[in-house]
């Protein structure tokens, strides 16, 4: 599945570009179909609308945005044809990913000279330097956030439920346990869920039975599980650290006080540093209108931002490849753009472990940052 921003109908951006200069051209690959309840179409499209703004105000040093898109369909073999496509016929010039099959095509992407942008940067990979670029928190970040907030609220076993459909969450679950460790936290249970089983109670009494004072539910359909949990009287801490929060989950009861660690800037804020994100959404967004604004979109937004920052880095250039945005991005150092990144910094090749995070909680059907856009940073990892 291809769409770029010179395709006709639903994809036309109102904003007409004002950019004259060679074009950068900016693959996706996403999950956008066969995951449900996670898919990445808003992702996509969310990124489509910063460049139709941004190309509305003169590009980037007035080369405008082309966005090519890629669904990978939750398979590995297509995810990496996907890549190989956008990289070899395509010829991008960087590219952003949010799919759940990055293990896939890893390999390939560490053998080209195109930098990836992860717009969804849950595996472990996006932690370990070279062509890979995280703009959310990494799993060590996320990891922390998880056990951290649990452990203020006065939880000290830890249990986890993870989806057993994608294999990302499962290397997930595992490098969690020794980060609650360090934080003086015992895991005590944990179990792989399948988010299409009908009935929650055996896990929901393993859990209950183990003591678990806090559960992390990750990748599970958290409206059908907990209401289950509280039916066996097993009502413990949740944490709920997922990307799309629906009206569902925000109406249901039993997660009426979960906590939110995020790894994207909250969307939700109507404030002066989201009010560009807020303005494009509202002009050039062509997605499902009841992600327009979400993590997905943010995400897509926080991408943007480091693109145009790279810019910054590249200089004026008639052209620029893939490489001038390569070298540009491991200059960037701390970059938090006022609250809306996690202090990135790209600088050491082998590691790049965003650390920091944003503290949402659901309280009255809703969602509320108690920190605002300031985020709350994990020590650096023990190496």
């Amino acid at each position: 599945m291809t769409a770029s921003l010179v395709s006709c109908g639903e994809d036309r951006p109102t904003t007409q570009s004002t950019a004259t200069g060679t074009p950068i051209t900016i693959g996706v690959v996403a999950t956008m179909s066969n995951n449900p309840g996670l898919a990445h179409g808003a992702s996509a499209e969310g990124l489509k609308a910063w460049a139709a703004t941004t190309n509305g105000r003169g590009g980037l040093d007035n080369h405008p945005i082309e966005i090519v898109v890629k669904d990978d369909g939750n398979d590995p073999a297509k995810s990496l044809t996907a890549v190989k496509d956008l990289v070899e016929n395509e010829k991008v010039d960087a590219i952003a990913a949010w799919s759940t099959q990055s293990a896939a095509w890893s390999d390939y992407a560490a053998q080209t000279n195109i930098p990836f942008i992860g717009g969804q940067a849950s595996g472990p990979m996006w932690q370990e330097g070279g062509n890979l670029f995280p703009v959310q928190t990494t799993v060590y970040g996320t990891s922390y956030a998880q056990g951290m907030v649990a452990q203020s609220a006065g939880a000290q076993r830890m249990g986890i439920f993870y989806t057993s459909a994608l294999s990302v969450a499962v290397e997930a679950a595992r490098q969690k346990k020794p980060i609650f460790a360090d934080l003086g936290l015992e895991s005590v249970y944990e179990a792989a869920i399948d988010p299409n089983q009908s009935d929650y109670t055996a896990p929901c009494l393993a859990a209950k039975d183990a003591d678990a004072e806090a559960v992390v539910l990750s990748g599970v359909p958290a409206e059908r599980v907990t209401p289950s949990c509280k039916q066996q009287g097993y009502e413990p801490i949740w944490v709920y650290p997922v990307e799309v929060i629906s009206e569902t989950v925000l109406e249901t009861p039993a997660l009426s006080n979960a906590l939110v660690p995020q790894a994207s800037f909250p969307y939700f804020l109507d404030v002066p540093e989201t009010q560009d994100y807020r303005a494009s959404m509202d002009t050039d967004y062509r997605g499902p209108e009841d992600e327009k604004f979400g993590p997905h979109t943010a995400t897509s937004w926080m991408v943007g931002l480091v693109l145009r920052e790279a810019m910054k880095n590249v200089g004026s250039k008639d052209v620029v490849a893939a490489g001038d945005l390569m070298a540009a991005l491991t200059e960037i150092d701390n970059y938090t753009a006022d609250g809306l990144l996690p202090g990135l910094t790209y600088t050491d090749p082998t590691a790049r472990i965003n650390r920091c995070f944003w503290e949402y909680k659901i309280a009255d059907g809703g969602l509320v940052a108690p920190n605002g856009l300031n985020t709350t940073c994990a020590p650096e990892p023990k190496r």
